[in-house]
């Protein structure tokens, strides 16, 4: 899950606030 989380920072802005969503619910 962190994985995809650093990834997703390095790839789009916009992935990242959907993706700290998921990760905060995780």
């Amino acid at each position: 899950m962190m994985y995809s989380f650093y990834q997703s920072m390095n790839y789009q802005s916009n992935e990242v606030l959907f993706v700290e969503l998921f990760y905060l619910l995780w």
